[in-house]
């Protein structure tokens, strides 16, 4: 077992009123084991992260020597690696989330900070930059043009009573959130919001049952419930299953579980095709819905079944 000296610097990032204060300061903190210094300079927006002695088998520093990326590691060596760069950006979260949430410094953005160089060295004279793992997400948004056709159906919509959602609020929140913790969040409490409203307007007595008592979980409200009142289970069930209870591990536990971007874009997804299946069940001669499912729904099947 060898042992190596790491570093790090980011930028802090600030929402669009700017940076309102000025100072520095540094702080120590421990990780596993590992004695993390962090830096933080307001004057010219820098967050360092320092450790040394930090552990790392003889495998694992022969990938460094190599320069090779992490991803062309065997799954032991990226997993060690891995677990190396996500402490040293840890260790500069928890002081910054310290500083925002307890000190009151709201221009500090929710991103809190942007990765910068993360270097490695053994001598502490000779630095080398710490291979990372790169990761791309995709997604696909769909603008319905306001076309001759499209203003009919919107006004047919109109004429029959029909509006949109509450809950479909917190579904274009989570698309615009940018943090995979906070979209999948979101995304959930708009699966939840959303099938409550459903319901109610299939059977408006269900209102006090939904509303006033313990709701039933999110398994029932699109199972058994949507469909004995409404017709169909959800074919997403399962898929929505497993976002409750991994959004219940990011509220009670948001640091012992990761979120990967894509993941969490594939989810809202789902979430928005279980919203856009049980409205076509409550609505079937609506057109918009119709066509608006109809372009969501492979796709999110696709995911719902790969899970």
């Amino acid at each position: 077992m060898a042992k190596i000296f790491v570093r790090a610097e980011h930028t802090l990032l600030v929402n669009e009123a700017g940076l309102i204060t000025t100072g520095c300061g540094t702080f120590t903190l421990s990780i596993d084991g590992i004695v993390f210094t962090v830096d933080v300079d307001y004057g010219n927006g820098r967050i360092t992260a320092v450790a040394s002695d930090v552990p790392i088998s003889d495998d694992g520093l022969n990938e460094l020597e190599k320069r090779r990326s992490i991803k062309e590691a065997t799954n032991k060596i990226a997993s060690e690696l891995n677990g190396i760069t996500t402490r040293l950006t840890a260790a500069p979260r928890n002081v910054i989330s310290i500083l925002k949430y307890h000190l009151g410094h709201e221009f500090i953005s929710e991103h809190l900070f942007s990765s910068g160089s993360t270097e490695w060295s053994k001598d502490q004279v000779e630095w080398k930059h710490f291979p990372r793992q790169l990761s791309v997400t995709a997604e696909t948004r769909w603008v319905v043009p306001l076309a001759n056709e499209v203003i009919h159906q919107v006004q047919e919509e109109i004429d029959s009573g029909i509006s949109p959602l509450i809950g479909v609020r917190h579904l274009h929140r989570a698309r615009r959130e940018s943090m995979p913790h906070h979209k999948w969040i979101d995304a959930t409490i708009a699966a939840e919001l959303a099938i409550k409203e459903i319901l109610i307007r299939a059977r408006p007595e269900l209102e006090r049952l939904l509303l006033e008592v313990p709701s039933p979980p999110l398994s029932k409200l699109y199972g058994s419930l949507l469909e004995h009142y409404v017709g169909e289970r959800s074919p997403y069930l399962s898929r929505l299953q497993r976002g409750v209870e991994l959004r219940n591990e990011l509220v009670h536990r948001p640091n012992a579980t990761r979120i990967d971007g894509q993941e969490a874009i594939d989810y809202v997804d789902t979430v928005e095709a279980a919203i856009l299946h049980a409205l076509r069940l409550l609505y079937p001669k609506d057109a918009l819905l119709k066509w608006k499912y109809e372009r969501l729904a492979g796709a999110a099947l696709e995911m719902s079944d790969g899970q």
